[in-house]
């Protein structure tokens, strides 16, 4: 299980409130139990990567709900 304190759930929501005011969202099947909001620890090294697409990508991918 990843070390949650070492990226606070509140940073977590802000970095995606952040990628969606630049036109993306972080890939709704990234969102899971070993996930932080969909970020994961990056392996080795004090880092966090979710994967993103944008909202065209997201419909494109089936994904009718990806709007703002």
């Amino acid at each position: 299980m990843p070390d949650w304190p070492a990226f606070p759930v509140d940073a977590a929501h802000a970095a995606g409130s952040e990628l969606v005011m630049l036109g993306y969202m972080i890939w709704p099947d990234s969102i899971t139990p070993d996930s932080l909001l969909g970020w994961q620890p990056v392996p080795d090294e004090r880092g966090w990567s979710a994967r993103v697409g944008t909202f065209e990508q997201l419909r494109d991918a089936g994904m009718r709900d990806a709007e703002i």
